[in-house]
């Protein structure tokens, strides 16, 4: 897929957060998982090991690798979007 479907994707999964995710160097990626209502900046993870275009499988990682690091410092977080998921 495309990259910026997969930002699209990406967004639609950690809603009600924002996630930006920028090219952090050669196949690399940084992503920021961010509250829109307060400004805060849940979770900020460079490094990320993923193509420019992503299979879907890629993007499942991806996802799953953000919501490890976002339990790790914010399980709160990571329980709202589960909430907004049902």
């Amino acid at each position: 897929m495309e990259f910026p479907r997969a930002c699209e994707l990406l967004n639609i999964y950690f809603e009600p957060f924002r996630v930006d995710v920028r090219k952090d160097g050669a196949g690399a990626f940084q992503a920021e998982l961010n509250d829109p209502v307060s400004g805060e900046t849940l979770l900020a993870v460079r490094g990320l090991r993923c193509p420019h275009n992503p299979s879907m499988q890629q993007l499942r990682g991806l996802i799953r690798s953000l919501e490890e690091d976002l339990a790790a410092v914010s399980p709160q977080s990571l329980a709202m979007i589960k909430q907004c998921m049902e």
